[in-house]
């Protein structure tokens, strides 16, 4: 039930609560009116002036908002050396749970995306180390927490990190420490929630609204949509409350109650899959067309938002492991004076092992290019684009996850 819910998502002392101060940062931020249009990672993309050399106009506003900001980044970069986190949200109010610190977060990797990108205009190794290590803990912080949203939260979240990574190392000098700190926070990064836990959630969440649905408690109907106890509360109370009873009575709730529990026992049974067969499974999964009205939602939820959780789960993981093998890929190139002709030989000195790409399990790809290299990802939609699409090659030409230096 949903008092048992918060037990999914661990408890953290305040002294060891990264989230606390994230929340804290975010409450600090001060936005001036034209910021949100004409600051980078918060303008329109086409639009954004990204990578040195930057215009000194460019310039000066940055730093002006780095100045105005200095107590909310101090936060910030605080929060990165804290290991844990949990984010003040009661999972006992189930849909109704207000989680606004998810919007804020991302708002806190664009700071640092800005931070990155200027300290990496000035030259700034050791600084735009310092704020994409910062960044990769904001998507660290939502590692625990079991619940779909924050999912697709944390998927944004690590898209911004690793572009601004991929900008600094397009454009810095690094040296092997440098690229293995990075590395090495990419790495804490990479934990997220089981499946199991947060379909888990989503189903105990949904529930309790079926519980609900049968209750005879004026206050669990007197908001709700359903049309005919919403006038008979209204306008006769006690006739409202003699209709539930009676519903009740012909046991039609006691059994979607029961139809819903089995139902779910058996979408649970999948959760443990891989996320290659959890995804086929579950969009391609059909139920029994008479199930009733009120639990037909679960049948849409499960063939239809439950895959995109899924893959949102993925393009996090890809993004990662892209970078993160990017990342070896530049050390192969400091101690050989060139770049590798397959990732093969990366292995062992710079990866255990060439990570696997989530939306097929086969290796990640690797090509050279006239100017470079692409490490990517096939994608959602499954297809090798060449590395097109986003970080990587021409973004209209396709829908792959890379990273191109």
């Amino acid at each position: 039930d949903l008092a048992e819910l918060n037990d999914l998502y661990p408890a953290v002392p305040d002294e060891e609560n990264a989230a606390l101060l994230y929340v804290a940062a975010s409450e600090l931020v001060r936005l001036e009116d034209d910021d949100i249009e004409r600051l980078p990672y918060f303008g329109i993309p086409d639009e954004r002036e990204l990578g040195p050399p930057m215009s000194m106009e460019m310039r000066a506003r940055i730093a002006s908002f780095l100045d105005r900001n200095a107590e909310a980044y101090k936060l910030l970069h605080e929060a990165a050396s804290y290991p844990r986190s949990r984010y003040p949200v009661e999972l006992r109010d189930g849909h109704y749970a207000d989680m606004p610190y998810l919007a804020r977060a991302r708002n806190n990797a664009r700071l640092l995306g800005i931070e990155s990108l200027y300290r990496s205009d000035l030259g700034d190794v050791e600084g735009t180390v310092k704020a994409l290590i910062a960044s990769f803990g904001i998507g660290r912080s939502l590692a625990d927490e079991p619940v779909y949203i924050s999912s697709l939260v944390r998927s944004g979240i690590d898209g911004i990190s690793v572009a601004a990574l991929n900008d600094a190392v397009e454009h810095l000098s690094m040296e092997d420490s440098h690229l293995i700190r990075l590395s090495e926070a990419i790495e804490t990064s990479r934990r997220t929630p089981a499946l199991a836990d947060i379909f888990a959630v989503e189903l105990c969440m949904h529930y309790a609204e079926v519980k609900k649905w049968g209750s005879t408690d004026i206050d669990n109907w007197k908001d709700e949509e359903d049309p005919i106890a919403v006038f008979l509360y209204s306008e006769l109370p006690w006739l409202g409350k003699t209709w539930l009873v009676a519903k009740n009575l012909t046991g039609a709730h006691l059994y979607s109650r029961k139809r819903f529990l089995n139902v779910s026992a058996d979408i649970m049974s999948h959760s443990t899959l891989s996320h290659l067969d959890a995804y086929e499974y579950y969009s391609t999964s059909t139920y029994d067309s008479w199930l009733e009205s009120d639990i037909e939602f679960l049948f849409g939820m499960v063939s239809g938002v439950w895959p995109l959780i899924i893959q949102s789960i993925q393009s996090s993981e890809a993004r990662l492991s892209v970078a993160q093998t990017a990342l070896a890929v530049e050390r192969f190139r400091l101690s050989e004076g060139r770049l590798p002709y397959e990732l093969l030989e990366l292995v062992p000195a710079f990866l255990d092992g060439i990570p696997p790409d989530p939306f097929t399990g086969t290796p990640l790809i690797y090509m050279q290019t006239d100017d470079g290299y692409r490490v990517y990802s096939v994608g959602r939609n499954f297809v090798d684009e060449d590395g097109n699409g986003y970080g990587s090659g021409e973004r209209h030409l396709g829908d792959d996850i890379g990273f191109e230096r």
